[in-house]
């Protein structure tokens, strides 16, 4: 991928625009806020942008350094995005519209000057839902769209992690459960309820766990069974939640530090990964 250089966690989504609908991406900048690029997902050139390639990147949210973001495309508001971006300070939302581009909308409730990392966003029935990870401890906060995109946030909940937890993948579910699945010991655990112990190992067979992520449901409630992606030694996976399933392996190559994962509406089972290999970004269709 030509865009500028990268840094923490990286997010990619279906996006709305286009006949396709195009795959719109975000990460933090190495040094200084964030970086929002898309891919023109349909067959004829999008102005500069050629059919099946990615766009420049937009330079925003300078002035702060961030660790992590999470990029949805929002079914509230006219097309609007809304974006979760997890720094040194707390967590940052930014929505953007049409004509208004991106915006900085809200802080989240939290401790002053508090360290987070690996966030998500997600729109599960009438509510958003953002959690994000604070050492080996979850947040969540809940916030109803009844006067969207003006949003009062609840919260955060607090559930514990397992111990020297490294990564963490959240998936806000339909009940109002959260999903979540850690990088232990390079190992993978999966719970459907945090606040329990209920943890079970799952992918195995894959080897040291570098990094993982759920892939993303497409808009407009369109859900399928939950898959993880998962990086380890020098190979990017899918794993199936089912115990008689094997790990599909989509890509070799350098070892991933980050992902991101969603299902697209380039083809049928269509799945878009963006690994991030060092200040690289690699992306990967299946």
């Amino acid at each position: 991928m030509h865009v500028p250089s990268a840094a923490g966690g990286p997010s990619i989504t279906q996006g709305s625009y286009g006949e396709r609908g195009n795959l719109e991406l975000a990460y933090p900048d190495p040094r200084d806020g964030l970086w929002v690029c898309w891919f023109n997902n349909d067959e004829a050139a999008a102005g500069e942008v050629a059919a099946e390639t990615w766009s420049g990147g937009l330079h925003f949210a300078c002035g702060r350094r961030y660790h992590a973001v999470s990029l949805i495309q929002a079914a509230s508001g006219p097309q609007f995005l809304e974006l979760l971006a997890a720094g040194d300070d707390g967590l940052h939302r930014w929505t953007w519209s049409p004509g208004r581009g991106f915006e900085h909308t809200d802080v989240l409730p939290g401790r002053p000057g508090e360290l987070l990392d690996d966030c998500v966003i997600a729109e599960v029935g009438e509510r958003l839902v953002a959690c994000a990870r604070r050492g080996d401890e979850l947040l969540v906060w809940r916030a109803g769209l009844s006067a969207y995109p003006t949003l009062q946030w609840s919260g955060p909940s607090r559930a514990d992690l397992p111990a020297e937890t490294t990564r963490l993948a959240a998936r806000p579910d339909a009940d109002g459960s959260v999903w979540a699945a850690v990088v232990v010991d390079a190992g993978l655990l999966v719970t459907t309820d945090p606040t329990s112990v209920a943890w079970r190992r799952v992918g195995e067979s894959v080897g040291p766990v570098t990094a993982a992520c759920w892939v993303a449901d497409l808009p407009a409630g369109i859900s399928r069974d939950p898959v993880l992606v998962v990086a380890a030694s020098d190979r990017v996976c899918s794993v199936s939640l089912d115990v008689d399933a094997e790990p599909v392996v989509l890509a070799t190559g350098p070892t991933a530090d980050s992902l991101t994962a969603a299902w697209s509406r380039a083809g049928t089972d269509h799945l878009e990964v963006v690994a991030r290999c060092g200040d690289d970004l690699i992306h990967l269709r299946r």
